[in-house]
């Protein structure tokens, strides 16, 4: 949702990003620019974070896990050899760690740490004596920007469901997209009792992906419409080639997006490594059909 959210400032976010060497993920990472205002004025220019839902159970030590995630990141992605960019030179002081917590939770979880927390605004907190900067956003109590309204769909049940409510009277189709997959029932409800309709057709396929991946959109609508929304590459790159050929078979694939984008997305080669024989025959009848 981020990435949708901060696009108009042009800040650059990177979703459910994996650790180089290290078996672990990262919600999101964020290039600040200092244009998006609100809470990210607090933080620098490296964001580092995840988001904690209503469903997600919240410990003390997951603050600790993801500031040590911070630290395997910065290392590995821009340290000790690791690839060049913009921010070449950033250092721990340079980056902030940022927790998104949802469904009434809040930072005084974390109050039996030897950590020093300050109150920066109403539900946000900055903890100002550790290795990294932190900072703990309580999204139920937060006071957000209209532009940053749609993040309140991971707070509580009674502030989500004004959430949505709100977004089918405004016909907010960003916010119906990913409230429809993550709580489809509620959604469904609130529209029908305000007389409107809501079906995937009507939905904003891509932001729902973006937001929420690809896996739950796919249990939904099919991978026939999220290849037609997010394109075969994107879809290829998250599940796999062999996935996607799985699912819908050789000839659909080949006939939603032709022969020739197949061969262009993932070569010939790899076509090779893991296709059947039985495909690869088929593969190549229909090439040279459509080379005659």
């Amino acid at each position: 949702m981020l990435k949708q959210l901060l696009a108009v400032f042009g800040i650059s976010v990177i979703t459910e990003t994996d650790i180089p060497t290290s078996n672990q993920r990262i919600d999101f990472v964020i290039t600040n620019n200092d244009k998006a205002g609100s809470l990210f004025n607090y933080a620098k220019k490296l964001i580092i974070g995840e988001f904690k839902s209503e469903n997600d159970k919240l410990h003390i030590g997951d603050l600790l896990m993801l500031i040590s995630k911070a630290f395997n990141y910065i290392a590995l992605t821009y340290g000790y050899g690791g690839k060049k960019s913009e921010l070449d030179s950033i250092e721990l002081s340079n980056a902030s760690v940022i927790l998104f917590l949802g469904g009434k939770k809040k930072a005084s979880k974390f109050s039996t740490l030897d950590l020093e927390m300050k109150e920066l605004e109403k539900g946000v907190y900055e903890i100002i004596n550790g290795l990294i900067h932190v900072i703990i956003v309580e999204i139920d109590y937060v006071e957000l920007s209209d532009q940053f309204i749609p993040l309140k769909i991971f707070a509580n049940e009674q502030i989500r469901k004004k959430t949505m409510a709100e977004a089918i009277e405004n016909d907010n189709i960003f916010i119906k997209s990913v409230a429809y997959f993550l709580y489809k029932e509620e959604l469904l409800a609130l529209a029908k009792a305000k007389g409107k309709s809501i079906t995937p057709v009507s939905l904003s396929i891509r932001s729902a992906v973006q937001t929420i991946g690809l896996s739950k959109v796919i249990e939904e609508v099919g991978l026939s419409k999220v290849i037609e929304e997010v394109g075969l590459s994107k879809v290829i790159e998250e599940v796999g080639l062999s996935k996607v050929i799985e699912e819908v078979g050789l000839s659909k694939v080949i006939e939603e997006v032709g022969l020739s984008k197949v061969i262009e997305e993932v070569s010939m080669e790899e076509l090779f490594s893991i296709l059947s024989q039985e495909q690869l025959d088929k593969l190549i009848e229909m090439r040279e059909k459509q080379n005659k």
